[in-house]
């Protein structure tokens, strides 16, 4: 406020950060989710994730404590123009795929006779639905939409590395699976722990080999090794490998 004038600045927005309260977990305090309204780029809410458990794993190991001050400096690519515009347009497809599963949710919903309001936890799950060809990666069974949408789900989010281990919410670290072998199989183990691991490193293989394939094709396509090409067209060329590049992170995480 200067002379009685207040200044606006795109940041003053109605949509508030949703602060949670840190987690006391063995008297330590950890750094609950980064969820938010506030920030709709899905490649920023991917890195405060990854930021919140890489500094929850310092904090349970004693390297630092609520105390400690920490310098973050931001990636090359929010400095890069190509980067910055293959960010946007992954942004943007992941926009439009989610307003396509709405619409899928709420016909499939009505075709089956379930009556819901789709939130966006629910449209994370039809994706995982989608990718995961509609089966549980642990059990192999197959999803059926009421099983999973219906007034008594079957299977829902399961933390691939468990949540106490790895502080992890973002769709990388979650898939799909049974309720019943999720509570009292898989517990708090990681999958190499399970005796049928072999069974789902093959279903996992199975679900995003096709689409790791495609994303480096994509990528190798997109290089121009070192040819003249005008810079416009050269551009959109480095755009698509970026954007290439980011599906690829997703796909190898999971």
């Amino acid at each position: 406020i200067k002379n009685n004038v207040t200044l606006y600045h795109p940041s003053y927005t109605d949509s508030k950060y949703d602060i949670k309260p840190a987690e006391i977990i063995n008297g330590k305090k950890y750094l609950n989710t980064p969820k938010t309204s506030s920030i709709k780029n899905p490649v920023v809410m991917r890195a405060l994730h990854q930021l919140r458990k890489l500094i929850n794993y310092l904090l349970k190991t004693g390297e630092i404590d609520e105390n400690t001050h920490i310098h973050i400096e931001l990636a090359k690519e929010v400095n890069d123009k190509n980067w910055r515009k293959a960010i946007a347009d992954f942004q943007k497809d992941n926009e439009a795929k989610n307003k396509e599963y709405r619409e899928r949710i709420e016909d499939e919903a009505k075709a089956n006779g379930i009556s819901l309001i789709v939130t966006d936890e629910l449209i994370k799950k039809y994706r995982l639905w989608v990718e995961q060809d509609k089966q549980c990666p642990y059990t192999g069974k197959k999803i059926n939409f009421t099983a999973l949408f219906g007034n008594n789900p079957q299977f829902d989010f399961e933390h691939t590395i468990p949540r106490s281990l790895s502080y992890d919410d973002s769709l990388e670290n979650l898939t799909l699976c049974d309720v019943d072998f999720n509570r009292n199989v898989k517990k708090q183990q990681n999958p190499s722990q399970l005796s049928n691991y072999e069974e789902i490193a093959q279903r996992f293989e199975g679900y995003y080999e096709d689409k790791i394939d495609d994303c480096l094709a994509r990528i190798e396509k997109s290089r121009t090794h070192g040819r003249y090409i005008d810079p416009s067209i050269k551009d959109a060329m480095i755009v698509k490998r970026h954007k290439a590049e980011l599906e690829l992170r997703y796909y190898t995480g999971k």
